[in-house]
């Protein structure tokens, strides 16, 4: 089931107040916590466990057979992919952060409904409030079956040898180091490929006041501050796909 940003306490919060509200609200942490509390929760399953099982055995079976690669195809990303800060990429480039973040609080409904999906609220302040406090923006993708994603890099880590995890979904190119909540290594590597046509990151950027190259490299550094280390390369200006040599 897709979690529903749109009725979480927390997402209510960010749209119902100013950013600059923000930080004197009392109960907004324990608001913050309690969304990721119901990202985590176990009962929340995006494959099951008939497939997790299935997929123990299949990678079990592939390293017993010297296999050098274990390669898992899913539809959606999962790195834990967070909203990018760009207040902070701004202030780090030395640009003007409230003109840039006031154009994002600007931007119309309809044109962030072309790029968010409509459970991610209605409002432009989602985007800049989950981008300060780091928080996941895709939760129909892995960022919202936490337990179920950890299950899994686990399963990479004791049985795989050689693992790379393959993903698209969000119309823009990363690279990402996959690690467990409980460990400090990666276990396994993840290419996300770009869309051929369909626009990512880059139409929200040619909507906002100013120059799109300058914003989508604001957006990008933004992207990288969110979600360090994970995240090992991006490209959110290009279309097209991604070939993989072995």
């Amino acid at each position: 089931e897709q979690y529903n940003y749109t009725q979480d306490p927390y997402i209510q919060t960010l749209q119902e107040h100013a950013p600059d509200e923000w930080a004197g609200l009392p109960d907004l942490k324990q608001k913050q916590q309690a969304y990721y509390q119901a990202l985590e929760a176990p009962n929340r399953t995006l494959i099951g466990q008939t497939q997790m099982s299935r997929l123990r055995s299949d990678f079990a079976s592939s390293a017993e057979a010297n296999v050098t690669w274990q390669v898992l195809g899913n539809t959606v990303v999962m790195a834990p992919l967070n909203t990018p800060d760009v207040g902070a990429a701004v202030e780090e480039q030395g640009l003007v952060a409230e003109t840039l973040l006031d154009g994002i609080l600007g931007v119309a409904t309809s044109d962030l409904l072309e790029v968010v999906p409509a459970s991610f609220g209605q409002s432009a302040r989602v985007l800049v409030g989950t981008g300060r406090y780091h928080d996941p923006v895709i939760v129909d993708g892995w960022s919202g079956y936490q337990y179920e994603r950890n299950q899994i890099l686990e399963i990479l880590q004791s049985t795989a040898t050689n693992p790379v995890v393959l993903s698209g979904d969000i119309h823009n190119a990363f690279v990402w180091l996959l690690t467990p909540d409980n460990a400090t290594q990666p276990v396994a590597v993840e290419f996300t490929t770009a869309s051929v046509t369909a626009p990512g990151v880059d139409l929200l950027a040619e909507k906002l006041p100013g120059e799109t190259p300058k914003l989508l490299a604001v957006a990008e550094r933004g992207l990288h501050i969110s979600n360090q280390p994970t995240m090992h390369y991006s490209n959110i200006r290009e279309r097209g796909a991604v070939y993989h040599t072995v």
